[in-house]
């Protein structure tokens, strides 16, 4: 499966959740103004970051992609290729979730993701455009001085000011008002989503 076919599977298996209807999703979410993206992120009361990597790729990326990852985000998945599977799960942290994309075009979990022990405000801020920072500090009564401010010291700015809390919470109403809604292709069926989801 190439990573469309991938993204629309795991995208059709995430709607199964229970919570699904209070849940949004965006794709390609760009961190730290474009140098990494994230494939799929999840908003719910946390956020939630799928990398997919398909047979066609490689892992050359999966470390520095991870580190970022690792800063910015409550919980992390990696969806592989069969192919990737022994690499991959000696590459990433043993709190990110793992699902295996199998040759026959299923998903099937490996391990499930638990909680992000090193996610931080300035790893948060990194999801956020500039001027979704900037307004976010307005919001604080931080206005003075803010509007020519880089990228990294508006980071700083706002770990000064604002709690882990804050910041997600905004990140999620960002990445709602800028992506719109997530849609399914419909040759994408539960019949390829493996009953070990269920």
């Amino acid at each position: 499966m190439n990573d469309p076919e991938i993204r629309q599977l795991l995208l059709k298996h995430l709607t199964r959740r229970k919570w699904f209807e209070k849940e949004h999703f965006a794709e390609e979410v760009a961190l730290q103004n474009g140098l990494v993206r994230a494939d799929v992120v999840v908003c719910s009361s946390r956020l939630e970051c799928f990398e997919i990597k398909s047979k066609s790729d490689t892992l050359k990326r999966l470390v520095p992609q991870g580190w970022q990852y690792g800063l910015s985000f409550d919980q992390v998945n990696l969806v592989c290729a069969t192919k990737h599977l022994a690499k991959a799960q000696d590459l990433v942290p043993d709190w990110w979730g793992i699902y295996e994309v199998t040759d026959y075009a299923k998903l099937q979990l490996i391990r499930r993701a638990s909680k992000n022990p090193e996610v931080s405000v300035a790893g948060m801020v990194d999801i956020l455009q500039n001027h979704e920072s900037i307004e976010l500090l307005c919001k604080k009564g931080v206005n003075r001085g803010i509007k020519s401010l880089s990228h990294g010291m508006l980071r700083d700015t706002i770990d000064k000011n604002c709690s882990i809390d804050e910041v997600r919470d905004w990140v999620k109403t960002c990445l709602r008002k800028r992506n719109a809604p997530v849609r399914l292709t419909k040759n994408i069926t539960n019949d390829f989503v493996s009953s070990s989801f269920a």
